[in-house]
């Protein structure tokens, strides 16, 4: 049964990041295209796109590559702690 919920819960994740990157390429349709002219300024619109595509779009290709393991807890091997409690391993 853990299994199970597991694998819902990587299908989940994964299709969510798929969205956001789905999320991301809607945003970049609509930002103009042409920018020819140098001393243009982009809009707050054109810059809140760009921002939203940008995020959308990494967290989601993390997301779709990743899957749960994206959000596994990983111990750090400077404090030599475990991963699920406070304890200090023993030195070896």
């Amino acid at each position: 049964m853990k299994q199970l919920s597991l694998r819902n819960f990587d299908f989940k994740v994964r299709l969510s990041g798929a969205g956001l990157i789905l999320l991301a390429a809607l945003c970049l349709s609509f930002l103009p295209a042409d920018r020819g002219n140098p001393k243009a300024q982009p809009s707050a619109f054109e810059l809140c796109m760009a921002l939203v595509a940008v995020c959308s779009g990494c967290f989601g290709a993390a997301s779709v590559f990743e899957g749960r393991r994206l959000f596994e807890p990983v111990c750090d091997p400077r404090t030599r702690r475990n991963m699920h409690s406070d304890d200090v391993r023993e030195k070896r």
